[in-house]
């Protein structure tokens, strides 16, 4: 909600002329002539359209208020010439500092709002969220968790591999950080980290339909266990697995029992045990090669 600036400019030339000379009985009782054409009314006048003209003035925040805050939002010493918006305002500041451009009040509040509707300033989770997305096309999901003393963000990137690799996932936290300082607020702590993987291994015995073909449901079955486990495309919404959130056993079963050509799920168990529920530390880490899917005859008593 925007602060609604008091109005100031309330009263007219009108008005303290009137005010003015009501008071004059309260100091002398010999001045009784308020005509314009008195002298001492013409004193008044001016002196009311004086005041008339500085409490105008005391109403307008000065365009020199309006530059100063052009110069604060675009932060010049932190002057990144890789960003559209941020080259725009820096060079509409610059033409106007130099006389380039008339300095114009509506303009400069135009420039400053385009440049806030911008995403290069990182305010809100949502903004944290999209600026570091941008900061490497290896990234395709960022998780945002605000704290009083801070602002976490976890990187997820596409593949899920490049957490084991300790230099890439360095060089990626210090991309993050470098494309990250400009934009945030002043003030405003960042703690940038590689997001960590629970690795998971199934094992899972189905019956299929008498009309399926063995190896097209095993590889079926190996894709949409790894497509729902995924960390930026699976979860229950497919916009990536939420992170830090549990896997439960019915989840495999419905994505399973689902498929084409498979009957019922029979059993599934993650690293030789059975479950109800895997404790899961940020994403899930799993691929084909994690998944071992078997298919038994049904018999019939």
């Amino acid at each position: 909600m925007p602060i609604q600036l008091p109005n100031l400019d309330n009263k007219t030339f009108d008005d303290l002329m009137k005010e003015m000379i009501t008071s004059i009985p309260k100091h002398t009782k010999e001045w009784t002539n308020f005509n314009p054409s008195d002298p001492g009314i013409t004193i008044l006048e001016l002196l009311a359209w004086i005041s008339e003209t500085l409490i105008y003035r005391t109403n307008r925040i000065p365009e020199e208020s309006y530059m100063n805050f052009l110069r604060l939002i675009a932060g010049i010493t932190l002057y990144d010439n890789t960003d559209t918006f941020h080259k725009r305002i820096i060079n509409s500041l610059d033409d106007l500092e130099k006389g380039i451009v008339k300095k114009d009040i509506q303009s400069m509040k135009a420039e400053a709002q385009n440049f806030l509707n911008s995403k290069y300033r990182a305010v809100t989770k949502e903004d944290f969220r999209e600026v570091t997305i941008e900061a490497d096309l290896r990234i395709k999901r960022a998780e945002v968790f605000t704290q009083p003393e801070k602002v976490e963000i976890i990187i997820i990137p596409e593949d899920n591999n490049l957490y084991k690799d300790s230099e890439k996932t360095e060089e990626l936290i210090k991309t993050v950080k470098k494309y990250m300082e400009p934009r945030r607020l002043i003030g405003t702590i960042i703690d940038v980290k590689m997001a960590v993987y629970t690795p998971v291994n199934l094992k899972v015995t189905l019956v299929c339909e008498s009309y399926a073909k063995s190896e097209t449901v095993i590889e079926s079955v190996k894709n949409a266990i790894s497509v729902y486990l995924n960390s930026t495309k699976g979860g229950p919404d497919g916009k990536g697995w939420p992170y830090g959130r549990n896997l439960m056993v019915y989840e495999l079963f419905y994505v399973i029992e689902r498929i084409k050509g498979v009957k019922y799920v029979k059993e599934i168990i993650e690293s030789g045990k059975p479950f109800i529920e895997i404790g899961v530390k940020g994403l899930i880490d799993i691929d084909m090669e994690n998944i071992e899917v078997i298919i038994e005859v049904e018999t019939g008593e």
